[in-house]
C-alpha cells in the first residue's frame, strides 16, 4: 500500500526558462532569439520567477549556481501552467518550457506570431507500449509532432472560459 505525504497534482509539472544574459548576447541570439529585456524581467520578478543558472527548461530541479553568474529567470509549476504561458505569451515574453512532465516543449521568441509545442512521442511510446503506439492515430486527432500555433489563437485557448 502507498501512502502519498505532502502535494498531490493530477495535473502536470511544468518548468520555464527566460533567457536574460549571456557574455555574447549577438552571438548568441542568432542562434536563440529568447533573451528577454530589462522591462521582462521586472514582470517575471513580480510573477515570481527566480534567478537561475539554469538554461534547459528539462534539469530540474531549476538550481542556481552562486559560482556562475545568472543567466536566465526560472518557474516551476506543479499544475495551473497555462495561466504562466497566458503571462508569458500575453506579456510577449520570449521563453522556452517542458511541460506536461516534460512530455512537452513551447516556446515563443519576442513578436513571433506563433507559439512552437513540440510532442515527444518517446514519452507516448514508454506509456502506450511499442505494439500499441500509433503516430498515425495521434495526428488523427490533432496531435502532431510539432506544432506552429498563431500567438493570438494561442492566447485565445486561456480565455475561452
Amino acid at each position: 500500500m502507498k501512502i502519498r505525504l505532502g502535494f498531490v497534482s493530477n495535473s502536470s509539472s511544468s518548468s520555464f526558462i527566460v533567457l536574460t544574459n549571456t557574455s555574447d548576447k549577438i552571438k548568441y541570439k542568432k542562434l536563440h532569439p529568447i533573451i528577454a529585456t530589462e522591462e521582462d524581467v521586472i514582470k517575471l520578478r513580480n510573477y515570481g520567477f527566480n534567478e537561475t543558472t539554469t538554461t534547459d527548461p528539462f534539469s530540474y530541479p531549476i538550481k542556481y549556481n552562486e559560482n556562475l553568474e545568472p543567466t536566465a529567470m526560472g518557474f516551476f509549476v506543479a499544475c495551473n501552467q497555462d495561466e504562466v504561458l497566458d503571462f508569458l505569451v500575453s506579456n510577449n515574453i520570449p521563453f522556452k518550457a517542458s511541460c506536461q512532465y516534460g512530455n512537452e516543449y513551447i516556446s515563443y521568441k519576442k513578436d513571433s506570431n506563433h507559439v512552437l509545442k513540440a510532442f515527444n512521442f518517446g514519452h507516448h511510446i514508454c506509456m502506450y507500449g511499442d505494439n500499441d503506439f500509433d503516430i498515425k492515430s495521434l495526428m488523427e486527432i490533432g496531435i502532431e509532432p510539432i506544432q506552429k500555433i498563431p500567438t493570438e489563437e494561442f492566447i485565445g485557448e486561456f480565455n475561452e472560459d
